[in-house]
């Protein structure tokens, strides 16, 4: 889906509405912001396709940058309900076609449920900074819809050339979801390196599943000696 204003802002209503904040919440869209200021700061990184509007290539990266600024004002003493304005402005990096290397910045694409994603971490960002809620809730991983090789090229990404897309590992979890080097799949799947260590750690090892098996054995062993004891 290319940008659609009504479509994202909606979204952010929803989802931000069901959280029950009493302050008041909007989203826009600010191709002006980058790093730094007083605002926080929160970062997605997403799966996108790209269209060329020069040449008819067409490419898909995991490395699409979201950047948020968010901030929420003070109270309003003219505002009988004590509600504080909240303020979120978004911009979108785009990246250039490598092919006919016109140099035109292109628009990405994203489908519903990365949309759904992105926004949902955002309003839980939101929670984190301005209202305390740090849940055992984790940020969704975004969805790599197709197969992709290589790494990220940062010649033709605008937030590489900006000097802000960071894509050090030992920030991935507070800036993006995305893997630093694109799965091979042919199904949607979700997908990081902490995702992928925890699933290992979460399995059992051979020796413990023996020694339960052993154990249970034992204790039934006991158990009928002493009812036979009981019997006799």
């Amino acid at each position: 889906m290319v940008w659609d204003e009504d479509t994202w802002m909606s979204l952010f209503h929803v989802k931000i509405a069901l959280r029950s904040y009493a302050d008041s919440w909007t989203l826009t869209r600010d191709n002006n912001i980058s790093l730094g200021g007083s605002w926080k700061q929160h970062r997605e990184y997403a799966f996108a396709r790209f269209s060329c509007s020069y040449c008819d290539h067409s490419w898909a990266s995991a490395h699409v940058l979201i950047l948020f600024h968010m901030q929420l004002g003070k109270w309003s003493m003219r505002d009988s309900r004590r509600r504080r304005k909240g303020s979120v402005k978004m911009r979108i990096f785009k990246q250039m076609c490598e092919s006919c290397k016109k140099g035109k910045l292109e628009e990405p694409e994203f489908e519903m449920g990365n949309i759904e994603i992105i926004l949902g971490n955002l309003v839980l960002s939101i929670g984190q900074h301005f209202y305390g809620e740090y849940e055992e809730e984790a940020l969704q991983e975004i969805i790599v819809e197709e197969r992709l090789k290589g790494p990220h090229k940062s010649a033709f990404c605008e937030a590489c050339q900006l000097g802000v897309c960071n894509r050090k590992t030992s920030e991935r979890r507070n800036a993006s979801h995305a893997p630093p080097y694109s799965l091979q799949s042919t199904t949607p799947i979700a997908f990081s390196e902490a995702h992928m260590h925890a699933q290992k750690e979460d399995q059992p090892c051979s020796c413990c599943s023996l020694c339960r098996f052993c154990f249970i054995c034992a204790l039934g062993i006991i158990l009928f000696a002493f009812l036979y004891s009981i019997k006799g």
